[in-house]
């Protein structure tokens, strides 16, 4: 059987498959590359990475190594995961740890930029303040205390301020010179790989930095950017309007595109954060949900976004922003650490179990209020999977309205072209009976039977059953609870409370609670 192989070899093995994601011509990476690949070599000849553990030394705040965001299939969890860096009783190899957990997410964050020439051109701005503040935490928790060690053969006196910065910005110039040397004269290179969907794409991306960040950007970089803008819309005979206010490029979210939290039957949900350099947001755990949108349903998730940005209630998921014209779409909401209210419940004890589902139901209502007295909106796809719980125990209901349906039919439309299985979101299960037909539409009253089944469900009750759909009283329900629950399940429309009347009696119950 091999020896395990030693923490420090398989770091930089690590930082090599990292820098293979990029040309030796992207000299930013690369940079980071050979510099973090001198760290390790000072830190295995200090032989700081055989000392013992005393598991004290949390990981670098800055470096945002939580442990849940950082376990991820990237060939070496051994070393990555807090697990194997608190075999290390020393501040330094724990935040060499984290710089390399940080420069992985980076590389997954700019491969693109090896094939896609345009995300190249329009993320140099932000990938060179990614790694500028890498190398700033790099200079404060590694080199200073190397260099004083005498790890590293330079002299113990601090580095001149910005050092690390001037040299990244003749790299980035060094770049920004090769790009401009295709662009000038012929700048096909830029837009020979794109594929049918990205005219829009691109032309977004270009925009987003000429409208936003121009002053960001060296002169000839803007003129290449320019260049390579006006070449897409000749050739196909694209164009973009205003930037959307909710607008992310990609590059401006940070995470591990190889593992998802979760996979529905027409997206897959990946936990992340905003970039830092973002004002509004920063730091804090996005939900980020690609869906593979055919071409022809951009317009339509548009539109729905817009109205989505609107929206601002403490019980409705808060959009952060979106990706419309990527590949695959993105949508960035809010996080909810404590995920679907089942899942939350079952956190609680036995005792409090009940009082809590009542309370946390009755935050769905107010959010479901909202939706229809505010937004003029019908949920339309109610069922326990959209009613999420946040870090700080509050219900936030989720995908809802008609134009969310309709986009999800176009995406399931075209999985279903390439399988078998029925997707999930075609679940009948939660929908109220006059919804399970094709003319059936959904509305108000029928989001109230479709809240009922959910709160039967919270409560570990039995579900009614087409085509009769018959309540069963559990003996642990009581005369109020059972009266609610038949009068929001009631086969007939119009026999059912309305949303309103649900609040008055759910109050009720939560004052007996």
């Amino acid at each position: 059987m091999a020896a395990p192989r030693p923490p420090i070899a398989a770091l930089l093995a690590e930082l090599t498959r990292t820098s293979a994601l990029f040309t030796p011509q992207q000299e930013m990476m690369q940079g980071m590359s050979t510099r973090l690949a001198d760290i390790a070599k000072a830190l295995e000849a200090s032989e700081l990475s055989s000392i013992q553990p005393s598991n004290q030394s949390p990981p670098p705040k800055q470096f945002d190594a939580d442990p849940e965001r950082s376990r991820s299939s990237r060939n070496v969890p051994s070393v990555l995961s807090p697990a194997a860096s608190s075999s290390f009783d020393s501040d330094l190899m724990t935040a060499f740890v984290a710089a390399v957990r940080t420069f992985v997410d980076l590389g997954h964050k700019y491969a693109m930029t090896r094939d896609s020439h345009v995300y190249r051109l329009a993320s140099t701005r932000q990938m060179f303040e990614d790694l500028a503040a890498l190398y700033s935490q790099l200079d404060a928790d590694l080199d200073a205390p190397l260099r004083r060690s005498g790890a590293f053969s330079q002299k113990p006196d601090e580095p001149e301020k910005n050092e690390f910065r001037r040299i990244l910005a003749t790299q980035r110039a060094n770049e920004e010179e090769q790009m401009a040397l295709l662009s000038k004269g012929n700048p096909r290179p830029f837009v020979s790989s794109r594929r049918g969907h990205e005219p829009m794409e691109s032309l977004t991306l270009l925009k987003f930095e000429l409208d936003f960040h121009k002053a960001d950007h060296s002169k000839q970089h803007v003129a290449s950017m320019k260049a390579v803008f006006f070449s897409i819309v000749r050739s196909s005979n694209g164009r973009v309007a205003k930037i959307p206010g909710w607008y992310l490029p990609p590059y401006y979210l940070r995470y591990d595109q190889t593992k998802s939290e979760k996979q529905t039957g027409i997206a897959r949900v990946f936990r992340g954060d905003l970039n830092a350099a973002q004002d509004q947001g920063a730091g804090k755990s996005v939900a980020i949900k690609a869906i593979a949108f055919h071409v022809d349903a951009v317009e339509l998730f548009q539109r729905e976004v817009e109205i989505w940005s609107a929206i601002d209630h403490v019980n409705v998921l808060k959009l952060a922003g979106a990706s419309h014209c990527s590949y695959p779409t993105l949508v960035i909401t809010e996080w909810a650490a404590n995920g679907t209210l089942r899942e939350y419940l079952g956190k609680i004890g036995a005792q409090k179990r009940r009082a809590e589902t009542w309370r946390k139901f009755r935050e769905a209502i107010l959010g479901l209020l909202y939706l229809r007295k505010e937004m003029k909106m019908v949920h339309g796809n109610l069922k326990p999977q959209n009613l999420l719980v946040d870090a700080d125990a509050v219900v936030k209901v989720t995908d809802f309205g008609r134009g969310i349906l309709q986009l999800q039919n176009v995406t399931m439309q075209e999985d279903m072209r390439h399988s078998e299985e029925r997707p999930r979101a075609f679940d009948p299960t939660w929908r109220a009976p006059e919804c399970r037909t094709k003319q059936g539409r959904p509305t108000f009253r029928s989001d109230v039977f479709s809240l009922g089944l959910c709160l039967l469900d919270a409560l570990e009750m039995e579900l009614p059953t087409a085509p009769h759909f018959k309540l069963t009283q559990s003996k642990a329900m009581n005369n109020d609870e059972w009266m609610l629950l038949r009068s929001m399940c009631n086969r007939d429309p119009k026999d059912r409370l309305e949303l309103s009347q649900v609040l008055e009696e759910v109050d009720k119950i939560v004052a007996k609670c």
